[in-house]
């Protein structure tokens, strides 16, 4: 029953240069304050071709940051996750690469979690759902959490509290 606050796309196309000016005009209009900016630096997938994609998305991401910025509508400082998704994903890895990012205001962990599904899109049906969900309630989070160091918070908290840019 509440306008949405925070809006992205499924496989970042909200980032896509065509449709970056016309998104963040109709997210301003329609009160939008938050967008995912999967600019991410450094990635550890070598060659693949998963890491030529992720390495456009971020440097997209990058580009479009201010365009959504000029309209009021914000991210998080960091991103991370784009290369631990999946089976890719474990508790170690993810926990270093949100470590990386210590000092910033706000991170976000892109992350896949849920059951998986018996209909629907390959995606849906992903077993890698569940293994990330497992990686999530691992240890090192735990600790991280227990620490003070890590913070989990919805994009509305972080607006509240001037963590966006």
């Amino acid at each position: 029953g509440r306008p949405a606050r925070h809006v992205d796309g499924h496989q970042h196309t909200h980032v896509i240069p065509g449709l970056v000016q016309t998104l963040a005009d109709v997210f301003a209009l329609h009160g939008v304050r938050s967008t995912r900016i999967p600019e991410q630096n450094a990635f550890d997938l070598g060659d693949s071709p998963s890491a030529a994609f992720y390495r456009t998305v971020s440097a997209q991401a990058a580009q479009a940051r201010a365009v959504y910025a000029r309209r009021g509508v914000y991210s998080t400082q960091a991103f991370t996750g784009l290369d631990l998704m999946g089976s890719k994903s474990n508790a170690t890895a993810l926990a270093a690469a949100v470590a990386s990012h210590a000092g910033r205001r706000s991170v976000e962990l892109m992350c896949h979690v849920g059951y998986a599904g018996a209909s629907g899109d390959d995606f849906n049906r992903s077993a890698d759902r569940e293994h990330e969900l497992q990686v999530l309630t691992a240890r090192p989070f735990g600790a991280l959490l227990a620490s003070g160091f890590l913070q989990l918070a919805s994009f509305d908290d972080l607006f509240e509290r001037q963590a966006l840019c």
